[in-house]
């Protein structure tokens, strides 16, 4: 197969251009990268090379042209925590196109997991609204008041927050001196919305009355849907950490993965926990052909995840990902 001159120099060296390069990282980029220094690309490209990244199925200018108009390198480099290194701390059949291929597939799941929360933030309100306006000990406005005094500080953040933007300005003066629970929760944020949600359903006032199974669960877990909205709003990478952080998950939510075919021991793991939260409401909350629709998407990401996955055969982390994903799909049904 023929190669580019491009390609031939980004893969075969002579033994005194790999010792030039090796030395160029070792003097000059390695301090850098100990101080915490900004690299430029062409160093960004020298480091990953010196740690065994390759860079045969991109070439070195089209990497360069990925980091400068596409992507970043953190976004990029981060997905070699999926890889094992070898004993000279470099890392075994890696090559950048991978890390882009990555990067790729993770912002596919960051997107379908922000459509998920958003479904969901807006179902828990449907769903709180319709039991507030059903619950005879209701007052529409006292209990804003009531919901005000347990942080006053807070609500004041809100006001100020939402009566200084151009979109709910007008919505937020027009009721400011008299705002109904319907008003507040279109105000509320899902942060605030958790805060609702839980002063209502611990508040003995209004719990005397059945309050609806699927605005208890939103109480108890909409906190960690909160998480995946927060991490995948602001573009944070999500899949490269799935199963490293471990925390304590309650009795309700470890049964609630068992049901869906997830261990005691995987739902522990942060990303997982919070995963099995989200996708939890979204069946819960959510309609019946909504809930379809997402899992039609997420099978379309989990087939576009497979596309080098040959590179990726054997990878224990990866497919452990790969696997969990399918699993939470299949609870959409």
């Amino acid at each position: 197969m023929r190669t580019s001159k491009s390609y031939s120099k980004s893969v075969y060296y002579s033994g005194t251009e790999k010792l030039k390069m090796k030395q160029r990282v070792e003097f000059e980029i390695l301090p850098k990268v100990k101080l915490k220094k900004a690299l430029t690309v062409d160093e960004q490209i020298s480091y990953m090379e010196y740690k065994g990244i390759k860079f045969n199925m991109t070439s070195k200018q089209e990497a360069k042209k990925i980091l400068e108009n596409l992507n970043y390198y953190f976004k990029v480099s981060v997905y070699r925590k999926f890889f094992n290194k070898n004993n000279a701390s470099g890392y075994d059949l890696l090559d950048f196109k991978m890390l882009t291929d990555l990067a790729s597939i993770d912002m596919g799941v960051r997107y379908f997991l922000l459509q998920l929360t958003l479904d969901v933030e807006h179902a828990a309100k449907v769903a709180l609204i319709n039991d507030l306006t059903k619950n005879s000990r209701v007052d529409e406005y006292l209990i804003v008041t009531q919901f005000k005094n347990t942080d006053k500080n807070y609500f004041k953040m809100i006001s100020k927050r939402f009566s200084g933007t151009k979109y709910m300005k007008d919505f937020h003066d027009k009721r400011r001196d008299q705002i109904s629970f319907w008003v507040l929760i279109e105000l509320l944020d899902m942060g605030g919305l958790v805060k609702f949600l839980k002063f209502y359903v611990n508040n003995p006032i209004y719990n005397t009355k059945p309050i609806a199974i699927n605005v208890k669960n939103a109480s108890s877990l909409l906190v960690y849907t909160k998480n995946i909205r927060n991490c995948t709003a602001h573009s944070n990478p999500f899949i490269y950490n799935i199963f490293e952080r471990r925390v304590p998950a309650s009795n309700q939510l470890v049964s609630y993965a068992n049901v869906m075919g997830i261990d005691s021991n995987t739902v522990r793991y942060d990303k997982v926990n919070d995963l099995v939260s989200l996708f939890h409401l979204h069946k819960y909350l959510c309609s019946e052909e909504l809930s379809g629709r997402r899992k039609r998407e997420g099978l379309e990401l989990v087939k576009r995840s497979k596309r080098l996955g040959v590179y990726y055969k054997g990878n224990v982390k990866l497919e452990k990902t790969v696997e969990i994903f399918n699993i939470l799909l299949d609870c959409l049904n």
